[in-house]
């Protein structure tokens, strides 16, 4: 092991291996994408090498209704971090209601939502791995100077 986890990759549902191009989504669906990055809010595991950051995908709708179902891998158990790395966050999906999260879910049938619900798709991390005291300060810094971690977060591992 020499270097972080790569960012981005997609392992979230079932068959869900690849982030589809918004503009195809947009242009097909009724729905916009609001948000597509980095899911750096959730935060990570940290370790000597830390696992790579998830996504957050916003998916406004903007017909009438629609029915939502879905079932989230790795929503229980967190991928875990090995030989001394901390475990990472799980994945979710959340329901936004006139700006409020309304619900999370993993696994719903059938769901109704209407003109304007937000569904928000949350992707945890991968594990991180080695004692995180034994982490490059150089490493550490560019975690700050990316936003990836705050200074406090830095200076409390």
């Amino acid at each position: 092991m020499d270097k972080d986890g790569e960012s981005a990759l997609v392992a979230f549902a079932d068959s869900e291996t690849y982030a589809n191009t918004v503009e195809i989504l947009e242009r097909r669906f009724p729905l916009v994408v609001e948000r597509f990055e980095l899911n750096i809010k959730d935060g990570t595991g940290h370790g000597k090498f830390r696992g790579g950051f998830g996504i957050v995908k916003d998916y406004r709708l903007l017909c009438e209704e629609a029915s939502f179902t879905t079932a989230v891998n790795r929503s229980k158990f967190p991928p875990w971090g090995v030989a001394g790395g901390t475990n990472e966050t799980c994945n979710y999906m959340a329901i936004i209601r006139d700006g409020k999260e309304i619900m999370r879910v993993a696994r719903i049938v059938n769901y109704k939502l209407r003109r304007n619900d937000i569904v928000s798709i949350k992707m945890g991390e991968g594990g991180s791995w080695g004692n995180p005291l034994e982490r490059d300060p150089n490493l550490v810094l560019r975690d700050v100077i990316n936003d990836y971690i705050t200074v406090d977060v830095a200076r409390d591992i």
